[in-house]
C-alpha cells in the first residue's frame, strides 16, 4: 500500500470512529461506507489517481464504483457549499 493512500485510509478511519482494514472492505455500514467514498475521492482529487487504481487499492470489482463515490462526495460538498452561502447571506 502507498504512503499517500495509507495516510488518507488512517485518517479517515480516525474520523469515522472505525479501523483502516474497515475502510479497504466491503461493509456498507454508513459511516465506514462515507470514509470509503472520502479516500476515493481525495485520492482522485488531490492525488491524480485513476478510478481503476483506486478500485484496484480498495478491492472494488471495477472502477464504477470509485466514480460512484468521488460523485457521491462532490454532490455533498455542492450542497454543504450551498447551504453555507445561504447562511452567510441569513447573517
Amino acid at each position: 500500500m502507498s504512503t499517500t493512500a495509507d495516510n488518507i485510509i488512517e485518517h479517515a478511519a480516525r474520523l469515522a470512529e472505525c479501523k483502516p482494514e474497515e475502510v479497504l472492505g466491503h461493509d456498507r455500514t454508513m459511516h465506514i461506507a462515507n470514509a470509503r467514498a472520502v479516500c476515493a475521492y481525495v485520492l482522485r482529487k488531490h492525488h491524480s489517481w485513476t478510478f481503476q487504481r483506486i478500485a484496484d487499492h480498495f478491492g472494488q470489482k471495477c472502477h464504477a464504483t470509485a466514480m460512484w463515490n468521488v460523485k457521491k462526495v462532490e454532490n455533498h460538498l455542492r450542497l454543504y457549499n450551498m447551504a453555507q452561502r445561504i447562511i452567510d447571506l441569513q447573517c
